[in-house]
């Protein structure tokens, strides 16, 4: 027999097909079970391991009815029954992940409906291994809102979870995707293709319980206590960590399981709108009592601080404001809580200037508010960042008490050279605190300055102020009268108190910033965010911010953080920004209109009222009529379209830019609408606007004058 030389050319190839066969065949192996539910309860892949079995039929069954499946041919149906009588289910009689598993993720579609109906359990299984909860995803019925909730059960006997949402009350199906990662450190939580929770995990975190079995559309015991009621499709368990672009191109249908290895990722988030050079920043620390509670997550606050620091100069960060709930349980645990905050705050010691507020739970034992009773002093002096200290030309003005920081004001001048008086006031101020905050702000030398009233709770969800009188505890959760602070000496003041005592008296309040609420009606995909614009006595507007990320991450609140930009034009754009989800390359930016939106800081015209309701950015003017600053500094009138205002125009005389025109334009409250055209023309009345040119009476000669809109 005579042999074959090979060449080493195509040896090279030999071995390259080799090696490409064999990254095929670990890429296909990462998808461990795929349940289709298209006409049986049999896995695409490794059946003889993974073949499902049914329980309690006929309640459980194979549906092919539109609407009942979401992909492929057919879907899981679970018909729960009264009180969980029918304990129906799939059984997986196989572990899917082994023991000391490393990297998984498991994947599902679900529809929740009370098929029957006949009635649905308060917590519904999705799936939960067994004998264990290793790995388990359901919904918890609270106050009459169905919440998603994962757990991860550890061989130390602790978990791992979060009940926040989002609400899955409306019938529709939902995508799901948990991701357990310790060789990175990290687990994740997707919902509908978006990331929602990503929780580091310490360097000696325990492997999970080991696991038997895996119960489809039941929990672990399968005795019908949290049985499934609606269906599930597409369900699916692979040995690596999905990533976001695979989770999102699972959720739009542009892959499968099966191809889920060909998903190339998505090139980085863009910032939009772009920072403006010439902004300056100021930033917004919301509560981070979970972060200093648990060790696990300092290091996303800590890498909140250094984000901060290091984007000083890039952003051109001057100031960050702390909203309060500096700790969960002040003086409960030596002070390691204080100590945690303490260390991540210190960051920023010499590099920005910071405000910290008290909430509830840095007061009395344990953090339950009873008492006014505060560590933060013994953690935090007026001389610890220099730029805080009075001596050092810091911007601490003031305080209500000597040496104690909760009740405090700062003088601080921004690069634009606008003064602000930042008042930062204690858990529910006590009367007499809200009369010394009185005598600051009236004072003359302030009266330039525009006043910012920091506190833990004032603003409650859907664009409310706390308001005990009208709404109790019932309809407005954590209203700081709830307390038992509100029996001690002094009481306590809520949201709209503040506003009739205090911001609403003086002309030079101009913003509000509070925590606090975290959850409401709204539901927990909007939770902690609101804004109201409200008109003082004096005419002034005053933007009031809620803004609280603790229940929105899974990791005490997600690294989350507020942005307030001030544009040179004179707009504020907000962003919402996660320095921690950008360092694990998640996308850092929250987009949806509560999250990112601008608004002008003073009314252009100083005064003009009746801002209509319920319309975004539309101001009406007793003289200048309706205009609207979506995009000030160019505004859109409501007669002669879009035109620049410039930002130093007053009542007394109204300076505009027109487009069409070319040219700079004047106008004044006893001559408008008559509009001062500086190019020659003069005094002229605007007639009307057409797509293709503007029309305006010239009292110069008494002719009309046309001009034509450019292209």
């Amino acid at each position: 027999m005579i042999g074959t030389r090979i060449s080493k050319p195509e040896l090279r190839i030999f071995f390259l097909a080799l090696c490409i066969l064999f990254l095929k065949a670990s890429l296909e192996a990462s998808l461990t079970a795929w349940w289709t539910f298209d006409s049986d309860y049999s896995s695409e892949v490794n059946n003889d391991l993974y073949q499902g079995i049914p329980i309690g039929e006929p309640f459980t069954s194979i549906t092919n009815q539109d609407g009942e499946y979401v992909r492929g041919a057919g879907g899981l149906k679970l018909d729960n029954g009264p009180g969980s009588g029918n304990r129906n289910y799939v059984i997986i009689d196989n572990e899917v992940f082994p023991d000391g598993a490393q990297v998984f993720t498991i994947v599902a579609w679900y529809k929740y409906e009370d098929i029957t109906p006949t009635g649905s359990d308060s917590r519904n299984s999705i799936w939960e291994t067994v004998p264990s909860f290793s790995a388990s995803f359901g919904l918890r019925l609270n106050n009459d809102r169905r919440d998603a909730e994962w757990f991860y059960e550890l061989a130390s006997g602790g978990n791992l979870n979060n009940d926040d949402g989002p609400i899955v009350n409306d019938g529709q199906w939902h995508h799901v995707a948990m991701v357990w990662n310790r060789t990175d450190r990290i687990i994740k939580y997707y919902h509908d293709g978006r990331l929602r929770d990503a929780s580091p995990l310490a360097s000696d975190v325990p492997d999970l319980k080991p696991t038997a079995r895996l119960n489809i559309g039941n929990h672990r015991l399968g005795n019908g206590t949290r049985d499934w009621d609606g269906f599930i499709d597409d369900f699916a368990v692979f040995d690596q960590a999905l990533t976001s672009s695979q989770v999102a191109a699972l959720y739009s249908g542009d892959a499968t399981p099966l191809d889920i290895d060909q998903v190339s990722e998505a090139p980085p988030p863009v910032e939009t709108p772009a920072f403006v050079p010439g902004t300056w920043t100021l930033v917004i620390i919301p509560d981070i009592q979970k972060y200093t509670q648990d060790a696990v997550f300092i290091q996303v606050l800590t890498n909140m601080m250094e984000w901060i620091r290091d984007h000083k100069t890039e952003r051109n960060i001057v100031l960050a404001l702390q909203e309060g709930d500096i700790t969960d349980d002040n003086d409960d645990d030596g002070g390691i809580q204080w100590m945690r905050a303490k260390s991540a705050l210190s960051i920023l010691d010499g590099h920005i200037p910071y405000v910290l507020a008290t909430g509830n739970h840095d007061y009395g034992p344990g953090g339950n508010a009873s008492t006014r009773d505060t560590l933060l002093n013994e953690y935090f002096t007026p001389v610890d960042n220099p730029l805080n200290d009075t001596d050092q030309g810091g911007i601490l003005a003031g305080l209500k008490v000597p040496g104690e920081l909760q009740n405090a004001y700062y003088d601080f001048t921004a690069p634009d050279g606008k003064k602000f008086l930042i008042f930062s006031l204690e858990w529910g101020p006590r009367d007499e605190t809200v009369e010394w905050a009185n005598s600051i702000v009236g004072q003359e030398q302030y009266k330039e300055h525009m006043a910012v009233l920091v506190t833990h709770s004032y603003l409650w969800s859907e664009n409310q102020r706390h308001n005990w009188a009208v709404f109790g505890d019932d309809d407005q959760s954590g209203n700081p009268h709830s307390y038992r602070t509100d029996s001690l000496p002094g009481g306590v003041n809520d949201g709209q108190e503040l506003w009739d005592k205090l911001v609403k008296l003086h002309a030079n309040f101009k913003l509000t910033f509070n925590g606090h609420t975290a959850r409401a009606s709204l539901g927990s995909e909007r939770t902690g965010a609101s804004f109201l614009t409200s008109i003082g006595d004096n005419g002034n507007f005053v933007h009031q911010m809620l803004f609280n990320a603790q229940h929105v991450g899974g990791n005490g609140g997600g690294g989350w953080i507020r942005l307030i930009e001030f544009t040179p034009g004179g707009r504020i754009q907000v962003k919402t920004i996660s320095p921690y989800l950008e360092s694990i390359g998640e996308n850092p930016w929250r987009t949806a209109h509560y999250d990112q939106f601008s608004f002008i800081l003073e009314d252009p015209l100083q005064g003009s009222h009746n801002r209509l309701p319920n319309t975004v950015d539309w101001i009406f003017s007793p003289w200048f009529g309706f205009y609207n600053i979506s995009f000030f500094p160019w505004i859109f009138h409501e007669d002669f379209g879009f035109n620049y205002f410039f930002p130093d125009s007053t009542p007394e005389g109204i300076f505009l830019y027109d487009p069409v025109v070319s040219d700079w334009l004047f106008t004044v409250e006893t001559h408008f609408p008559d509009l001062y055209f500086f190019d020659g023309q003069g005094w002229m009345r605007f007639i009307a606007e057409s797509e293709s040119n503007r029309q305006y009476f010239r009292y110069l000669d008494e002719e009309m004058v046309v001009y034509q809109k450019s292209e």
